[in-house]
């Protein structure tokens, strides 16, 4: 059963260089010929140290770099940090294997290849994993440093720091990992959920819409799932409206714009982040619609 609602039923959701000076009219001899060979050599000699420098700094290691990572590659993956009351980060980010520092953990290096029990490899080449992913993503986050596994445990992002019974999860396509973010190298698309408590979570929620663009008090059919099962989320929460037992509610808009929002449901992990568009009457579609 679909539950209907109005967008209007709702709140706000959603240096300066001296001109040379011309010669006089007694300045205009030519300089002699050994001017021109020494300014020559001089040139040479300084276009030499340019192109040297510029060699040296390329082909210098600096910290955090691919290079100085094992040359690791990057990746893209589409990243969602959620915290208890909010999203921390969602998009896509860029990350590689590369060296991490946390305040309780020290500074490591981080790209699968050097984690690991034992520091057993865990693959031949070194590549981004969660850790790096969240090491770029945030400015500000922790995590303890284990001997034994060669790994963080990641203890707090954006000041939302761990409890005795609520711990960060690391998820990829929605199934919790069984090691660290260090050890787990990504590939390319793959999708990333870091949530706080995730051990307590009975789903991790998506959401999707029919249609991503309808004027002015048109409708959209919401459907919420579960993450990893695909099973349909009874009264999960969007907008104001609640899902049915099919997992979906219709949504009326009546504000033209870009509209923004999410699937909540207590004891879950709230969804992905959908947009509509809203245009007036009568304005053509978007050619994907």
């Amino acid at each position: 059963m679909q539950q209907t609602l109005s967008t209007a039923q709702y709140g706000a959701a959603g240096g300066i260089l001296k001109p040379p000076e011309c010669p006089g009219p007694g300045d205009r001899s030519s300089p002699p010929l050994s001017h021109y060979l020494s300014s020559l050599v001089t040139s040479m000699h300084f276009s030499a140290r340019i192109i040297s420098t510029a060699l040296l700094v390329l082909t210098s290691p600096l910290p955090n770099s691919p290079i100085w990572a094992n040359a690791a590659r990057y990746i893209s993956v589409p990243l969602r940090i959620e915290g208890p009351s909010t999203t921390i980060f969602e998009g896509t980010i860029k990350t590689s294997g590369h060296i991490v520092t946390t305040a309780s953990g020290g500074t490591h290096q981080c790209d699968s290849v050097s984690n690991g029990e034992d520091q057993t490899p865990n693959d031949a080449t070194p590549g981004g994993t969660i850790t790096t992913a969240i090491d770029d993503a945030v400015s500000t986050w922790d995590g303890t440093w284990s001997k034994k596994y060669q790994d963080y445990f990641i203890t707090s992002i954006a000041g939302y720091g761990q409890t005795q019974h609520q711990f960060w999860g690391l998820l990829i396509d929605y199934e919790i990992i069984g090691k660290g973010g260090c050890e787990h190298k990504l590939v390319d698309g793959q999708n990333v959920l870091v949530a706080f408590d995730a051990f307590g979570a009975s789903a991790f929620l998506t959401a999707s819409v029919n249609i991503g663009s309808v004027p002015v008090g048109g409708e959209v059919i919401v459907t919420v799932v579960g993450g990893s099962s695909g099973t349909p989320v009874e009264h999960a929460e969007v907008l104001g409206a609640r899902t049915g037992g099919d997992g979906t509610a219709k949504i009326k808009f009546d504000r033209i714009g870009e509209h923004k929002f999410k699937a909540t449901k207590d004891g879950t992990i709230r969804s992905n982040q959908v947009k509509v568009t809203v245009t007036r009457a009568n304005a053509p579609r978007c050619a994907n619609e």
